[in-house]
């Protein structure tokens, strides 16, 4: 591999550039000795050509153009610029107390601490007064609050995805600012190391981080509370167990890439996929990964080969060239669900996952059946109807329209939003991740044509996408709109409820998606009764989709009511 390594900007490492500096040359070191090529980087000059040809970055970095540089790149990035910025907005990550009880710290609600002043300790109304108007004097207007607590100050640090986790009391130790004097003296209380853990990571994880650190407070009681949450800490007391662990993490997610690795989730993987599709697509993903082939170029070869896969049911079953050109499509039709299927999985495998890739992937069995229905109508026209003897004529386009752009493109657009939304609950992440149709609206109208006519044609279908399933989903949207206004955010036993909800429902989502109806289209068409494909989907798949709906609206009008009760 080829990583990049950024180190932090001076102004956010006041009195620490070297110990900053030390965590990341060891990662670098470490890396260099299992054979990987290391390139080292200074935040301040850090360029979008320093990141052509890299596999990974590791980045300490803070400033908004550094974020805006790696935002761009379709690699994995530890830490995530969109995890940074989350764990800078202390309001987001921690709850801000009423400034009413003294003493209590004040502190910047965004960004991080550069100097002395970030921070202030007050000891009554006065002396509030006096900082806020200090930071407002700075430009500084949206501030945090929090009581000081009285205990052993903790600082601990971690690297999600490893074994690793460790902690060390502050007093004595090195202090960027000198604020750890206020709790300087150690009563050595007994507390739950575990608990510690499980709340250190679940914060990391709320923010997306992967190498952590903060501070806490061990009340005497035990109580652990953590005052705050960084990215990319010095790890002074722990350097070398954490490169090791950094280290460890980018070795292991290339050498433990596994079928199962790609899955999106086990959860929406259906049986078909596990046992044929995914390890067929594993195979070439691995192979395209060798040749340099990015995912969205595996993506456009599938939508080719699906079209002309469709192109092939053009004719009938009931001669010799019909047939093979009838079993031709199949093997095409196959083959490009098993590039669709490699498409995710080198993106996974990569980490160059995009936005464009994502719609594109969509686009990818849109394509291969509006192919197939332009075939099948044109198929049927000069064939007799069943059991009345005339032919189906126009009446072919009819019942391809209805059942394409009707039933299929309906069942299958709430189908994809079912499983999307069931793979957020999923990650954990914030619901601002959350696409919905008015954020990929404003984002199709800050996107002119003239800036990239490509990204814009396919952000305004997607735009339209969304819209669509949202109109499908009234119940879901009520609910995650009174989720959004929930204190704190989604909770793990809301998350954990809607889960178990949603879980029952993804065997649906698989049966209307294109295992199902690819099976019966084979054996209609190979068979020569292609109108059989087309009763089936706007019969027996119009039924599943009302059960999948109604069960999904149900359950998220039940959670909604019961939220309703608790506010």
């Amino acid at each position: 591999m080829n990583i990049l390594c950024i180190y932090r900007a001076t102004e956010f490492s006041p009195n620490m550039r070297g110990q900053d500096a030390a965590i990341i040359d060891s990662v670098a070191a470490l890396l260099r000795g299992k054979g990987h090529e290391v390139t080292m980087v200074h935040e301040e000059e850090l360029s979008v050509a320093d990141c052509h040809g890299k596999s990974a970055v590791l980045t300490m970095a803070r400033r908004k153009r550094s974020l805006d540089i790696l935002s761009r790149l379709s690699i994995p990035v530890v830490n995530t610029p969109q995890s940074v910025a989350r764990a800078a907005k202390r309001c987001e990550v921690l709850v801000s107390d009423e400034p009413t009880d003294f003493p209590l710290w004040v502190k910047k609600a965004e960004g991080y601490s550069q100097c002395p002043e970030d921070v202030v300790y007050v000891e009554d109304v006065q002396g509030l007064d006096r900082a806020v108007a200090h930071f407002r004097e700075r430009g500084i207007e949206r501030l945090f609050f929090s009581h000081h607590i009285v205990g052993d100050q903790i600082k601990f640090y971690g690297v999600r995805g490893t074994d690793f986790f460790s902690w060390d009391y502050s007093a004595g130790g090195f202090s960027k600012f000198g604020w750890e004097e206020r709790n300087a003296e150690v009563s050595h209380y007994e507390f739950a190391a575990d608990d510690l853990r499980r709340k250190a990571d679940d914060l990391a994880r709320a923010t997306g981080l992967t190498v952590y650190g903060g501070d806490c407070i061990i009340g005497e009681d035990g109580t652990v509370s953590i005052i705050d949450l960084n990215d990319w800490p010095s790890f002074g007391p722990c350097l070398d167990g954490a490169a090791d662990a950094v280290a460890s993490l980018v070795q292991d997610r290339e050498e433990r890439v596994t079928v199962e690795s790609t899955y999106k989730s086990n959860d929406t993987e259906e049986w078909l996929d596990k046992v044929l599709t995914r390890k067929v697509g594993f195979c070439l993903a691995k192979w395209f990964c060798r040749l340099g082939y990015h995912p969205n170029t595996v993506t456009v070869i599938s939508m080719v080969l699906g079209a002309l896969a469709g192109a092939c049911f053009w004719l009938r079953a009931d001669s010799s060239p019909g047939l093979l050109s009838n079993l031709l499509g199949v093997s095409l039709l196959l083959t490009a669900n098993f590039l669709d299927s490699a498409d995710g999985q080198l993106a996974r495998m990569t980490g160059k996952k995009t936005r464009l890739g994502r719609i594109l992937d969509g686009a990818a069995g849109d394509v291969w059946f509006i192919s197939i229905y332009v075939a099948l109508s044109m198929r049927l026209f000069s064939q007799p109807m069943p059991f009345v003897g005339i032919q189906w004529g126009w009446w072919g386009f009819v019942a391809a329209a209805v059942s394409g752009f009707v039933c299929h493109a309906r069942q299958c657009n709430l189908a994809d939003y079912y499983r999307t939304i069931h793979l957020f609950f999923l990650s954990g992440k914030p619901l601002d991740q959350f696409d919905t149709y008015e954020s990929q609206r404003e984002l199709n109208q800050a996107t002119g044509w003239k800036d990239d006519p490509l990204w814009k044609f396919f952000l305004t279908l997607y735009v339209g996408y969304t819209k669509s399933q949202e109109r499908q989903t009234p119940m879901f949207q009520r609910l995650l709109r009174r989720l959004r206004r929930q204190p704190g955010g989604v909770t793990s036993e809301m998350r954990d409820e809607f889960l178990r909800n949603s879980r029952p429902l993804m065997k649906w989502t698989n049966i209307l998606t294109f295992n199902t109806r690819a099976i019966v289209l084979y054996a209609s068409c190979l068979a020569d009764v292609p109108w059989v494909y087309l009763a089936f989907e706007i019969t027996v798949m119009s039924v599943l989709y009302l059960h999948m709906r109604h069960r999904h609206e149900s359950f998220c009008r039940r959670m909604s009511s019961s939220m309703s009760d608790m506010m």
